[in-house]
């Protein structure tokens, strides 16, 4: 993951805002799922 957002030009990423965006993925994979 680090390496992706470091990709995207985002050098600094906590833990924390890692969940966050996982979390926010799944719910927007769940919702085209459906």
């Amino acid at each position: 993951m680090q390496e992706i957002v470091a990709h995207l030009g985002i050098d600094q990423l906590s833990p924390s805002s890692v969940s966050r965006m996982a979390h926010d993925l799944d719910e927007q994979v769940h919702a085209f799922l459906l």
